[in-house]
């Protein structure tokens, strides 16, 4: 896949999971929301797909000729839940030029076709899984890229705990090794050669770290300040860099290049990790990508 495609059906998957959160909630306004972001969502993959095959479209393809024109490219096959994906956009149409509010269980039952879609095509003309189409391939060879590897292999496994811990190495690499005080905990002073560190000044000390590090997480420092203007600066979404800071363990990769992992349980729980680590993994990437 080229970048193109890429983007878009990462596009498409971010706008699926905004779908479902909406469709989540109990307020029934939000099924508004939800309709219409899952026919965005869908919409987008068929643009990737359908420049995946090599075909043509524009801003002016109505959602019904998506189908048409890559089941010309893909010929003697064809793509599977036309009839239902059509429902789906009827339905946004009703809920978005007449405020038709649409129905709950249609919208799930809707919700659970378009996953089935994505997963469907990803595999059979993309040659992917859905849920691990990114763009980290057009990373450059390095550690980050393959600590990233490593998670897509872990969550194409289903092993969750290892794609989150994965994902958390790649933001150590990439900014919080940034903000390591370790290097201090046999120095003298402040501000010594040869220990340079964006954390705080006053982190930056033996007297610190004897009293505030507690596990080897602990070497990890924010400024802030500093932290936000980097991100700013990288073009880097903060909400999205603490949005993954939180959904993940905090990690350390030590001078003799191990890496310690802080077993936080409610962090890598079996139950809540499946609904987060998509957009976690997606997330990171983008992080990445900036």
């Amino acid at each position: 896949m080229d970048l193109e495609t890429v983007r878009s059906v990462s596009l498409a998957r971010h706008l699926y999971e905004l779908g479902v959160t909406s469709l989540r909630s109990k307020n029934d306004f939000y099924l508004f929301s939800a309709v219409n972001l899952l026919q965005d969502s869908v919409e987008a993959f068929l643009i990737a797909v359908a420049n995946h095959v090599g075909t043509a479209v524009d801003q002016n393809t109505n959602f019904d000729k998506y189908f048409t024109l890559v089941n010309e490219k893909i010929a003697p096959k064809e793509l599977p839940f036309k009839s239902k994906l059509l429902r789906l956009n009827r339905v946004r149409i009703n809920s978005k030029h007449y405020a038709i509010q649409p129905a709950r269980d249609e919208c799930e039952r809707l919700a659970i076709v378009a996953r089935e879609f994505f997963d469907e095509v990803s595999t059979s003309h993309l040659g992917a899984a859905f849920s691990t189409v990114s763009a980290i391939d057009l990373l450059e060879d390095g550690e980050t890229k393959t600590v990233l590897l490593e998670a897509k292999a872990a969550l194409e496994t289903k092993n969750y705990a290892g794609c989150a811990i994965g994902r958390r190495k790649a933001i150590f690499l990439e900014i919080e090794r940034h903000y390591d005080i370790s290097k201090y905990k046999d120095a003298q002073g402040f501000g010594l050669l040869g220990l340079f560190t964006n954390a705080p000044g006053f982190a930056r000390s033996k007297e610190y770290i004897e009293t505030d590090v507690k596990d080897p997480t602990d070497f990890v420092v924010y400024d802030y300040g500093h932290l936000d203007r980097s991100l700013l600066t990288q073009g880097v979404d903060s909400t999205a860099f603490w949005n993954v800071w939180r959904l993940t363990p905090a990690v350390f990769k030590t001078q003799d290049h191990k890496w310690i992992v802080r077993r936080d349980f409610a962090k890598l729980d079996a139950e809540l990790l499946p609904d987060n680590i998509e957009y976690v993994f997606s997330t990171t990437v983008d992080i990445m990508l900036v």
